[in-house]
């Protein structure tokens, strides 16, 4: 106080201790002249824009002076707090500008990208439907320009079809099939007493077969090729399994030793086979009287035999391979075909031999034995060698029927193959009359005088009707390797079944006796032939309706009696072997079936599921 300290500072509070001049004033605040525009000229002007933006309190806080601006120390604090505001608020607007600016360039690039995506994927779309248009009609072009040669190539391949078809048959009937003189080759002493026995089977003829038209029906399921089947070629079984000094090459004569190790006295066996399959091919005495025969012989050998299958499958691969006669050739392939229609090979074979037989089958034979095999591996073999009828559909090739006579009275020409069972036959009737879906139908066989005999589910079909074919003398040849329930197939024992149940055996025994006449032969089916004994499938009999007969069929089955226990076996399709459980509700009748009309007398009474 005394120095004068607070007198001085009161003196600078009321004066304006700053002092700017106009230009550095406005160089300095020019951010608080918001956007109002003042010529550079007029800076006192520009001086009162920035002070007005003070607030009212500090309005006594400057002077204006003549070159320079007069603030108080709380004045310019304030203008300065508003420039730094000021500031904030344009740097913030300048860089909301940059980022929009940086934004704005990426989202321009994007696009661009993506506009330049979009043209692409859209020019690959249409370059493919160009393509694929091209494509169709590179196609229908082709096609178009094609059907003027093929007709003309069609009517050349035909015609040369025909002219090595006259050929061959010129040649087989002039008996051009010998490679080599095989007709002095010895074969089993057993074949040689069939055939002086003088014996000849109901019917040889091949014309008895009618080939007709049975327009579409169902059909058993066809089997599909393994894929694996296509790296089993034959030659890699024969370096694995040929034993040592057989060669896989066609054979003019005899054979040294079995293309397979066999221990004796299958190796003799399989050595005198061999000569029956080399009569059967080129030995022009094996003509059409006798060469079912020499076949059957074969192929009963083998079902008699399961050791010698393999080998005999082996051997016929062995003579269709690089043979130089081509009907010698085919020779073996038929007796090849029908030996797969009786019974398939070992699962050890089995890919080879598919391999081959798709891959090296002549002409139509390819399609027969891939079927056959296809359709005979997994299963029981048969029990007896192919029929006539067999024989016929493998030579045409054509698909075999059966004519099945049905409870109404109508029948039809159903489908069948070589390894169809009862079952199947009596599944593939019914759908051939509308039901949909159908499982557990059997057939009934019916004899001249009226007995009828239940057909087990899991008998094959074919083995009847070759069964009747067959001559005493070839039956009593391998009766040593059949059992006492062999005699018909699809029937158990006529006194007593394979469970130890007695049974009627009248009807059996009348039908044993049928076996060995002569059977009629019937031409009104699609390459069909019928035994002596009808083919029924259905329920019921007598003027019973058809649903009475639904309802009665499974009366005997259901009894208590231990006797009726196979009869509802087979009534189920089963084999009659193994104790069934009860059987089920029976199918729908087929739709459009009406009541059977008064049957003959001789049609008392019929059993079927």
């Amino acid at each position: 106080r005394y120095s004068g300290m607070l007198e001085t500072i009161r003196i600078r509070r009321l004066g304006y201790p700053i002092r700017l001049d106009y230009a550095v004033f406005i160089g300095r605040f020019r951010a608080l002249t918001g956007r109002t525009r003042v010529a550079a000229e007029q800076p006192k002007e520009i001086t009162k824009i920035i002070l007005a933006s003070l607030p009212r309190t500090l309005a006594d806080g400057y002077q204006l002076g003549h070159t320079k601006v007069f603030l108080r120390e709380n004045t310019e604090r304030v203008l300065e707090e508003l420039r730094i505001k000021a500031l904030s608020e344009k740097v913030i607007r300048i860089q909301a500008r940059v980022r929009t600016w940086l934004a704005v360039r990426r989202y321009a690039r994007i696009r661009q990208s993506v506009v330049v995506l979009q043209a692409f994927a859209r020019m690959v779309n249409q370059r493919r439907r160009y393509q694929a248009k091209l494509r169709a009609v590179t196609v229908i072009q082709a096609f178009a320009r094609m059907l003027k040669p093929r007709r003309e190539f069609i009517v050349i391949r035909d015609e040369r079809r025909r002219q090595r078809a006259a050929e061959r048959e010129a040649a087989r009937a002039a008996g051009m099939r010998t490679v080599a003189d095989v007709s002095s080759l010895p074969v089993p002493d057993d074949l040689q007493a069939i055939l002086t026995s003088g014996e000849q089977p109901p019917y040889t003829d091949a014309a008895l077969i009618a080939l007709a038209e049975v327009g579409t029906s169902p059909e058993y399921p066809r089997p599909d090729i393994p894929r694996e089947a296509a790296g089993h070629e034959f030659s890699k079984f024969v370096s694995g399994f040929f034993q040592q000094g057989s060669t896989w090459t066609y054979c003019k004569g005899s054979l040294s030793q079995p293309l397979l190790a066999l221990k004796a006295p299958l190796d003799s066996q399989a050595l005198l086979l061999f000569n029956v399959i080399q009569r059967f091919m080129g030995d022009p005495a094996v003509n059409s009287t006798n060469e079912m025969l020499y076949g059957n012989y074969v192929i009963q050998s083998i079902l008699a035999r399961e050791e010698l299958r393999d080998e005999v499958f082996c051997q016929l691969v062995n003579q269709t391979w690089l043979n130089p006669n081509e009907l010698n050739a085919e020779r073996g392939w038929l007796l090849l075909a029908m030996c797969l229609a009786v019974c398939a090979p070992s699962a050890r074979l089995y890919p080879y031999l598919l391999c081959y037989v798709s891959y090296h089958g002549m002409e139509d034979f390819k399609a027969v034995c891939q079927y056959r095999l296809l359709r005979s591996f997994g299963r029981q073999p048969r029990r007896w060698a192919p029929a006539l009828l067999e024989w016929v559909s493998a030579r045409l090739p054509a698909a075999m029927g059966l004519e099945v006579v049905y409870p109404d009275e109508v029948s039809k020409t159903v489908l069948v193959d070589s390894m169809a069972t009862a079952q199947e036959l009596g599944n593939l009737s019914v759908g051939v009359r509308g039901v949909e879906h159908a499982s557990g139908w059997t057939v009934v066989i019916l004899g001249a005088n009226g007995e009828e005999v239940d057909w087990e589910g899991e008998a094959p079909v074919m083995d009847f009707i070759s069964r009747t074919e067959l001559t005493p003398a070839f039956v009593s040849a391998f009766k040593q390797y059949q059992t006492a329930t062999f005699a018909v197939p699809g029937v158990s024992s006529p006194t007593v079944d394979s469970r130890g149940i007695s049974r009627q055996s009248s009807a059996l025994a009348n039908l044993e006796a049928q076996l060995a006449e002569p059977a009629p032969v019937r031409r009104n089916s699609a390459l069909s032939m019928k035994p002596k004994s009808d083919i029924y499938m259905g329920a019921g009999a007598g003027r019973l309706a058809l649903d009475e007969q639904i309802d009665s069929m499974f009366d005997t089955a259901l009894a208590d009696d231990d006797s009726d226990n196979e009869a509802a076996g087979r009534v189920q399709g089963g084999s009659g072997i193994h104790m069934p459980p009860p059987p089920p509700p029976p199918p729908p009748p087929p739709p459009g079936m009406v009541p059977p009309p008064p049957r003959p007398p001789r049609l008392r009474r019929a059993l079927c599921s």
